[in-house]
């Protein structure tokens, strides 16, 4: 492999790097969306509010809906994580790949030198 081969290589790790990145700045957009709509069947819905059976049933329904939103809220942050790992891994994997182009320029320019020399 060339050292203009790694580096072309280096720069879509680059590039899956960055989107990466502003894929887990939108899912913590998602995240913080969530946010919001936990805080809100609280305020609204307290138990103080309503006392009949019906009531009852929506708070119910409201407190099954909560826990899974809380679930989602999880699971969207532990994706949120994984990806800035990845966008980490992929930007350590371009250096290493950018390193390797340059220690590999003075062996092509040898090279380069012998046979048109």
């Amino acid at each position: 492999m060339s050292s203009q081969e790694l580096f072309s290589l280096a720069q879509d790790l680059r590039q899956q790097a960055l989107a990466c990145e502003q894929t887990a700045m939108e899912v913590e957009r998602v995240y913080a969306g969530l946010d919001n709509l936990l805080a809100q069947p609280l305020a609204l819905h307290n138990r103080n509010v309503w006392q009949s059976t019906a009531a009852d049933a929506s708070r119910l329904r409201l407190h099954h809906r909560r826990s899974h939103l809380i679930r989602l809220h999880y699971d969207i942050q532990h994706i949120a994580n994984r990806l800035h790992a990845r966008a980490t891994a992929l930007h350590a994997d371009a250096q290493r790949v950018a390193t390797a182009a340059m220690a590999f320029l003075p062996h092509e320019y040898i090279q380069y030198i012998k046979i048109y020399t």
